[in-house]
């Protein structure tokens, strides 16, 4: 099934026989205003975000609604989910306008938020690696280090890798072995120890996403 979202609705198309099957809010949604969604095909839950930071867990006999995000005092402003990176069949990661928390799907708790600071665009796991890519450029810490939610333990890769000195790092992605991360209008390609421009989109243009769920990795830029 191919899963689209809209602002009142998900809604998928069969790829077999192209029935198409609506979800709504009258079916069980909590909200309307999707901006992200995913699909974690190790538990087979539809991960839908709203613009208000709620999340659904959609699975084949219930939906769960969290508002851990929307009512969670310690964030001052906004509270906004730029994107989600599925590390396994219970964890997933959020990148977000306040950094990164891991979300245990399975259960429906948040097993750490790290507050930065800074906007978080995108968020990946590699190599044992948590990557955060900021407008600021990309920072990471060990998985299992026990002070993740301190910022100050995350370190910032630059130019000792391989990197700009001054960059806006954008989408990342695990793909065949590799980290590839955006970089303005470039896209990176990176083993852990170095990285390496392996693409480069002329003109006025920035790496929107990238995405490894097919046979090859696909990136997409937008115009600016």
């Amino acid at each position: 099934q191919i899963i689209y979202a809209t602002n009142e609705a998900i809604f998928t198309l069969d790829k077999t026989d192209l029935a198409v099957n609506f979800l709504t809010k009258t079916d069980g949604l909590s909200n309307v205003g999707v901006s992200e969604i995913q699909y974690n095909s190790g538990s087979e839950t539809l991960i839908i975000v709203y613009r208000n930071s709620v999340i659904d867990l959609v699975r084949d006999t219930e939906i769960v609604t969290l508002n851990d995000i929307k009512n969670f005092n310690n964030i001052i402003g906004r509270k906004e989910i730029n994107n989600i990176f599925v590390e396994n069949a219970e964890q997933v990661y959020l990148a977000a306008s306040y950094g990164v928390s891991r979300l245990n799907i399975v259960t429906g708790l948040f097993e750490f938020t790290t507050f930065t600071g800074i906007e978080v665009n995108d968020v990946a796991v590699f190599k044992n690696q948590i990557y955060a890519t900021t407008p600021e450029g990309i920072y990471r810490i060990n998985r299992d280090n026990f002070n993740k939610d301190d910022f100050g333990n995350w370190t910032y890769l630059g130019e000792n890798v391989g990197l700009p000195l001054d960059y806006n790092a954008t989408a990342a992605n695990v793909f065949n072995d590799k980290l590839y991360v955006g970089i303005d209008s470039t896209l990176y390609q990176f083993d852990g120890n170095l990285a390496e421009a392996i693409y480069t989109e002329s003109g006025n243009y920035e790496l929107g996403f990238i995405t490894a769920e097919g046979e090859h990795l696909l990136a997409g830029f937008t115009c600016n």
